[in-house]
């Protein structure tokens, strides 16, 4: 919450409803304030990391994909690390710049050596899958220079390794493993040939056999993608602390014959590679309830990306040809509006926001539009239009009151794409202010004819086929007309005033926006 202080609280009974009892520090303090969401008149609808309106209350509901659990956060919660325990755990994070990562697919990437055991054996070893689903080319363990795939899990609860030339399986896993989960494995064969799997200190698997050929590895990581480390063969014989990506994280300590491992090809400190997490809502945070959700994970935008937290919701250019864009949709559209409206405010705080596609406009960055085949009709909203100028549509409906403004550049120090950009839209009549940083151009609202005219801002009147609920990252014309133009970046928070307390209050509104982005 913003940390501007209100009056003592002194009587909930008299309104003063926000310096009430503090059941988390057991007293009665100073009230703070309600953030810029509840201020100036209100906003529409809000969303933001940090807690702009939501009063310590949840400001994102966050997917990890290793078990799809959805997860509530506060603003606080975001802001100490819970996103990353939640979906990465203290467990790996530890690992960060303290162990390899293998890139795994069909590459050569990994640490030569020669080992040969005979008779029982005992290999031990830390390992963290983060492919994008187990097989043979993704979550190996080790390999011989012959190719053969010594130890692999070819599924979550599948695991094969070959002896000589002939091919064993271990029984089905007790226990299915996760991706993104850090394991401590032993794999073993005793006296008599038999072998075990051990999971976490529980045996998951066996396989009988009379086994008595040598067991060789020569490549450690070979087609394995996540972090192995801690490796300790036969109780301390060879051990490979593997704490790094260095030839010196890979000497052989043990007591044995030495067998210093050699990095071959692309291995990297281990940062997570490959770890991400997704937004399944993000909350309204004006307290009208309008949440931002999609429900199909594969078009989720990110909210942690190969690891690491992002300074928003992240969504990437698209390279394949799926019909459906990665984006948020809220039930919010122009009926919601109150009719008359003539006045409205449009933030957008983001990073290297930009876009694709034909045509002058090219994807909505915050914003609505129909699902018709002309580009104008029915559109709202903040969008990227050709050569990376910033536009601001306010046509609602299919009725001649349908504005195109295209004056206002976004290059040079003003340019989309910059860090940090704080975009403020406001519509008043005939006229928009946009800021980019701290730089402010104006620019009159062009009618697609060329015209000029007053803005039709609500218009309760509008059908249901006139309908088009507000998105983040919505592709130029829904989903299926135009769907391959869509705007992709970062987005920190998204506000939209309805009425002119938005317009007269800009100059606070930045204000309250550069205190905390510190963009100026």
């Amino acid at each position: 919450m913003s940390s501007e202080k209100l009056a003592s609280a002194q009587n909930v009974l008299k309104g003063n409803l926000a310096g009430a009892w503090d059941i988390l520090s057991g007293d009665q303090g100073q009230s703070t304030d309600l953030g810029i969401a509840r201020r100036f008149g209100g906003a529409a609808i809000a969303y933001s990391l940090r807690d702009i309106g939501a009063m310590n209350g949840r400001v994102i509901k966050v997917r990890r994909p290793r078990d799809d659990e959805a997860r509530d956060f506060s603003a606080g919660a975001v802001a100490s690390g819970g996103i990353e325990q939640f979906v990465i755990g203290q467990d790996i994070l530890d690992l960060y710049n303290k162990a390899a990562h293998f890139p795994g697919g069909s590459t050569n990437n990994y640490f030569n050596t020669s080992i040969t055991l005979s008779g029982a054996f005992t290999i031990s070893f830390d390992v963290v899958f983060t492919a994008d689903a187990f097989g043979t080319n993704d979550t190996r363990i080790f390999q011989d220079t012959s190719g053969n795939d010594l130890l692999t899990f070819t599924a979550n609860n599948t695991c094969k390794f070959r002896v000589g030339s002939d091919v064993r399986n271990f029984s089905t896993l007790s226990t299915a493993l996760e991706l993104y989960r850090k394991y401590s494995m032993i794999f073993s064969r005793d006296g008599s040939g038999n072998y075990t799997l051990t999971v976490d200190g529980a045996a998951v698997a066996t396989k009988s056999s009379s086994d008595t050929d040598d067991f060789t590895i020569n490549r450690i990581g070979f087609r394995s993608t996540g972090a192995l480390l801690n490796i300790n063969i036969n109780s301390g014989q060879h051990i490979f602390a593997g704490d790094g990506a260095d030839n010196s994280n890979w000497l052989d300590t043990g007591s044995g014959t030495t067998a210093n491992a050699t990095k071959v090809g692309t291995v990297n400190a281990f940062t997570g590679q490959n770890i991400d997490a997704f937004v399944d809502t993000w909350y309204d945070q004006s307290g009208n309830g309008f949440h931002m959700t999609q429900d199909t994970n594969s078009i989720q935008p990110n909210i942690i990306k190969d690891g690491a937290l992002l300074s928003g919701i992240f969504a990437p250019v698209d390279t394949g040809s799926a019909s459906q864009k990665v984006h948020l949709e809220s039930t919010f559209d122009n009926q919601d509006i109150p009719d008359g409206t003539t006045q409205m405010t449009y933030i957008v705080v983001g990073e290297n926001i930009t876009s694709v596609g034909n045509g002058n406009n090219k994807g909505t960055i915050f914003g609505s539009f129909r699902g018709v085949a002309n580009y104008v009709e029915g559109q709202l909203g903040l969008v990227v239009e050709s050569s990376n100028k910033l536009g601001l549509y306010n046509g609602l409906t299919t009725d001649a009151n349908v504005f195109q403004h295209s004056d206002v550049t976004t290059s040079g120090d003003n340019a989309v794409q910059t860090n940090k950009v704080i975009m403020v839209g406001s519509a008043n009549n005939r006229s928009v202010t946009l800021f980019s940083n701290d730089q402010t151009q104006t620019a009159d609202f062009v009618k697609n004819t060329g015209g000029v005219e007053d803005l039709n801002l609500a218009d309760s009147s509008a059908t249901d086929s006139d309908r088009s609920f507000v998105r983040i990252f919505a592709p130029c014309r829904d989903n299926s007309v135009r769907s391959e133009n869509y705007s992709f970046g970062t987005i920190s928070e998204c506000i939209l005033y309805a009425g002119a307390d938005g317009v007269t209050s800009l100059t606070d509104i930045r204000n309250d926006l550069n205190s905390y982005y510190q963009y100026y």
